[in-house]
Order: structure tokens, then C-alpha cells, then sequence
């Protein structure tokens, strides 16, 4: 099956890098509750809709990815490269922000990140 073809339902914890490293940027409406994406070069890739709760994106760089109106609840995003991301409408409701760089990323007002030491 070629990545045009792919549903969200085919995005998986297991081969996300895999379709990403093959040129998909498309992950809009992925489940990825729970993955271990530490360290993953995600940049530029739209997640939009995603159920991202739990996830851990420690070290990952999603610069300039798409992350808006998806559910981050729960997510580790310590030290993560955030940069010029756009975040509007996305429920980050207890995701964890510690050393990531959020400078120019696009964030609703009221959904500003709670804990300490997110560089913005």
C-alpha cells in the first residue's frame, strides 16, 4: 500500500517514523495515544485532530508541525523542538513542557502551557 492510499487508521506507534522518513507529512486524525516518539524528527508534519494523549515526544523535533485541535492531554514534550508549531485549539491540559523551545509556536490563549520552563 502506498502512503497516498493510507488512512489515519494505518498510522501506527510502529511506523510513523517509517512513513515520515518515506516523505509522508499527512498524519492528520492518527491515534497515537501513548506512543514513544522520544527523539523523533516529526518536523513539518500535520497531526492535526490527533489523539495524542500520553505520548512521549521528550527530545522529538515538531517545528513547524501542524499539531493544532489535537489532544495532548498527559503528553511529555520536555525538551522537545516546538518551534513555529501551531498549537491553536489543541487541549494540553497537563502536557508537559519543561526546556522545550515554543518560540513563535501559535497557541491559543488559554491553552498556554502550565508548567514552568517551556522557553516561548
Amino acid at each position: 500500500m502506498t502512503t497516498e492510499t493510507q488512512t489515519p487508521e494505518d498510522v501506527t506507534t510502529a511506523n510513523i517514523i517509517a512513513l515520515y522518513k518515506a516523505g509522508r507529512r499527512d498524519f492528520q486524525k492518527a491515534d497515537l495515544s501513548g506512543a514513544d516518539l522520544s527523539g523523533a524528527d516529526l518536523s513539518g508534519a500535520d497531526l492535526n485532530q490527533s489523539c495524542l494523549r500520553y505520548a512521549n515526544f521528550s527530545g522529538s523535533n515538531l517545528s513547524n508541525a501542524d499539531i493544532s485541535q489535537s489532544d495532548l492531554h498527559y503528553a511529555i514534550l520536555r525538551d522537545a523542538d516546538l518551534r513555529n508549531a501551531d498549537l491553536t485549539e489543541t487541549d494540553l491540559t497537563t502536557a508537559r513542557f519543561a526546556g522545550s523551545d515554543l518560540t513563535g509556536a501559535r497557541i491559543t490563549v488559554g491553552e498556554v502551557p502550565r508548567k514552568i520552563g517551556a522557553r516561548t
